[in-house]
Order: C-alpha cells, then sequence, then structure tokens
C-alpha cells in the first residue's frame, strides 16, 4: 500500500523534498526537480500530484537534510553488506522488486554520488547530492515497494561504514552537507583491519622456486579433486552452486570476507549442520590461493557462525523469541524450519513467501527419497502452531516438470 507524504515524512523523519513519480517509471513528473524546496512542496497543488501519483520519491542531500541511501541491486549482496555492517541492520530498509534501498542520516564530510561494484559488477548506488529513490508506490514492473525495517534513519558518519568489497575507490573529494568540494583526499577508515594479499617472498634459490611450484600444482590438485567430490554428492553440489558460488570467484587475500558473507548468507538460507560441510568445501576448491590452513578456516567459520546466531537471535520480535526458544526445547528438530520460513517471509518485506517441500527439504538436508515427506510434516506442523498460514496451495509436478510452491504467510 502506498503511504501518504506525511506518513514518509513521519518515516524518515526530516523535512525532505518529495517527489511524483510518473506511472511505469522511474523519472519523476517534476522538471528541474533538484530546485524544488521543501516549502514548494507544501503547496496545495503539489501535495495533490503527490497524492495521485502512482509512487513519491525522496530528494536527498538538500538544505534541510543530510539524507543519504545505500541503494544494494541483489539480495545476496544486500545480506553481504549487511554482515559486513551490522550496525546498518537497524536503519530504515525499503525495497522494490529485490535488494534494498538503506537510509542514513550522514554526519560530517561523504563522497558524492557513484555507483557500486562487487567483485567488478555492478552492485548499487551511493546516492546523496543531485539523486532521489523511490519509497513507497508501484514499482515499474508491478510489484509495491514495500518497508522491510520499519525504523528511523541511523545517524552515522561516513567512515562508520564498511565499504569493504563494495566502494570502487579508495580516494576522492569530500562532499560536506553544503555541497562544497573539498580537495583533500578521502581515506577509508571503516576498515581497520583489512585483509592483505599475502605475496610470499622471493625464493632464495632455484630448488626453492621448484619446490613452492610442486606446492602450488598440488594444491591445484587437490582442489580439482575436492570439485569432482562435491558434484558426486548431487544435494551438497546444488547447495553449494545456489549459495557459494553466488558470492563470487574466490580470490587472494578474501578469504575472511568471503567466509563472514556466506557463513551469514547461509545461516539464514540451510540448515545448520549444512553451513560447516559448505564452508568446508569452499576452503578444500580454493586451497591452492589461501595461505591460512583448513583448521583456521574452520575454527573462523565456527566463530562466525556463532556470531551471525547471536545477531539473528537478537532480531527476533518477543513472540518469534519466545516460540523459538520453545522449539529449541522440543524434541523435534524445528528450529532450521523456523529460521528458514522467518528468512523468507523477512526478505519478502513482511508479505506471504514461497516454499515447496521439496525446497525446504534441500534447505534441511534431507535426502531425496524422504524430502517430500519430512518438509511437508514440518510445515503442517507450523501451520497447525500457527506459526504460519496456507494462503494458496501449491501444485504437484506434472509429466512436464511444472508445478508451483505453496505460499505461506508469517503469522508471529
Amino acid at each position: 500500500m502506498k503511504l501518504t507524504p506525511k506518513e514518509v515524512l513521519n518515516l524518515l523523519g526530516v523535512d525532505a523534498v518529495l517527489l511524483p513519480i510518473r506511472k511505469g517509471s522511474k523519472a519523476t513528473t517534476r522538471k528541474a526537480w533538484s530546485e524544488i524546496t521543501y516549502d514548494m512542496t507544501q503547496k496545495e497543488s503539489f501535495q495533490k500530484s503527490l497524492n495521485n501519483a502512482p509512487a513519491i520519491g525522496v530528494v536527498l542531500h538538500t538544505d534541510r537534510t543530510s539524507l543519504c541511501s545505500i541503494d544494494i541491486d541483489d539480495d545476496m549482496l544486500l545480506e553481504i553488506f549487511l554482515a559486513q555492517n551490522p550496525q546498518l541492520e537497524n536503519t530504515l530498509r525499503t525495497k522494490g522488486k529485490k535488494g534494498g534501498n538503506l537510509w542514513l542520516k550522514l554526519k560530517g564530510n561523504y563522497p558524492a554520488f557513484k555507483k557500486l561494484k562487487h567483485e567488478g559488477e555492478p552492485a548499487g548506488e551511493w546516492r546523496v547530492n543531485k539523486a532521489y529513490t523511490i519509497i513507497t508506490g508501484k514499482h515499474p514492473e508491478g510489484m509495491d515497494y514495500l518497508v522491510t525495517v520499519d525504523k528511523p534513519p541511523l545517524e552515522i558518519e561516513f567512515s562508520e561504514i564498511n565499504w569493504q568489497g563494495f566502494f570502487p575507490f579508495s580516494t576522492a573529494c569530500h562532499t560536506d552537507t553544503t555541497d562544497n568540494i573539498d580537495n583533500t583526499d578521502y581515506i577509508d577508515h571503516s576498515v581497520e583491519k583489512r585483509e592483505e594479499t599475502t605475496t610470499p617472498n622471493p625464493p632464495k634459490s632455484t630448488t626453492e622456486l621448484i619446490e613452492r611450484i610442486k606446492a602450488t600444482e598440488e594444491s591445484m590438485i587437490a582442489g580439482d579433486l575436492a570439485r569432482s567430490e562435491l558434484e558426486a554428492d548431487e544435494d551438497k553440489a546444488i547447495m553449494y552452486r545456489k549459495y557459494i558460488d553466488r558470492c563470487g570467484e574466490a580470490k587472494d587475500g578474501q578469504r575472511n570476507s568471503m567466509l563472514v558473507a556466506m557463513t551469514t548468507f547461509l545461516l539464514h538460507a540451510v540448515s545448520e549442520k549444512l553451513i560447516i560441510p559448505l564452508v568446508q568445501a569452499f576452503y578444500e576448491i580454493n586451497q591452492a590461493i589461501f595461505p591460512d590452513s583448513l583448521e583456521t578456516h574452520l575454527h573462523e567459520a565456527n566463530e562466525q557462525l556463532e556470531n551471525v546466531k547471536e545477531t539473528w537471535l537478537e532480531s527476533l520480535n518477543a513472540g518469534e523469541k519466545a516460540v523459538y526458544e520453545h522449539l529449541e526445547k522440543s524434541e523435534k528438530d524445528y528450529t532450521d524450519t523456523f529460521r528458514i520460513c522467518r528468512e523468507l517471509h523477512r526478505h519478502e518485506g513482511g508479505n506471504s513467501f514461497y516454499l515447496s517441500c521439496d525446497n525446504l527439504g534441500k534447505r534441511l538436508g534431507v535426502k531425496e527419497k524422504s524430502r517430500s515427506n519430512t518438509a511437508g510434516r514440518k510445515l503442517k506442523d507450523f501451520v497447525a502452531y500457527g506459526i504460519i498460514k496456507v494462503v494458496k496451495k501449491g501444485t504437484q509436478h506434472s509429466k512436464q516438470g511444472k508445478g508451483k510452491a505453496t505460499v505461506y504467510r508469517w503469522l508471529l
């Protein structure tokens, strides 16, 4: 449902300049929109255009506000970015088709508008001066813009944001709150402990060089063998391709950052028992470029898993926490199903979510023979308990391989 202009301003907590958005587009109907002031938007005719528009945009970085938004284009990338910045879990977040916009009030100096990249691919935008972000109404592709985290925009300094792997430059001009340019270099203080690429010392002799080449070749062979063993386990291989390969190609010096991202994402997506085997497979496949031992890798994975679990538990509301703690004490293993359903609901912005028995079974690590029955029982029990509700029953796969997952709604 589209918010009213007043509701938008209450959500933002500032006198923001709002713009009417054209139907079926992300463009505003207003020319010279960057020159529009807050007082101009309060006129009756302008308010009428906002109320009648299919969507409303918010102008960023005006004379009255220091509003900025971080637009992340993809759900997986958003998980990675939030894993690096857990404090941003508590700021206003909205969503269009996928990914999300994190709304902030910036203190001090910060760079101007910039395109974001992750692993060399487009990842979103850092939106500030001379930009606007759509916050409510109808997306051009038909879905509604949603408020997925209903909290005030966090007041923060740019240097407090960890841009590792996302921000496309290390030095830039500052843009302060009056849009003046400061020609001093921008230094990213947000990553105090940045992983450095390990460069081995030059070999002292030809013999040492040959031994080093042999060791690298052996690691590469071991990595190929690990990939072959993974592919032999069809279910595990499917989970690896779906959840690990999406993190991007492993690179020298980025083992730890990828480990943090994938462990965080996996806890939200699959059974806890699958997480460590998957991150171990990641190490074994890519061991040729990692200087750390498997023991170190697994120790850090388990530590990160405990940290993510603690953060996740803190994100539950009172009702969710009470039910989850009760399920932990139950003889039946329901906590993974609870977490998976809750995160699917959260990623859809509080709307209904799709989930088939087969898909849940794969996420839980249930073998194919008993997958539908095991997962089906858990979902039926959750419906009976009042944790979820069936909105629309799914359809069975036909001979042509077509079928639809059941639509559920989270009730807690």
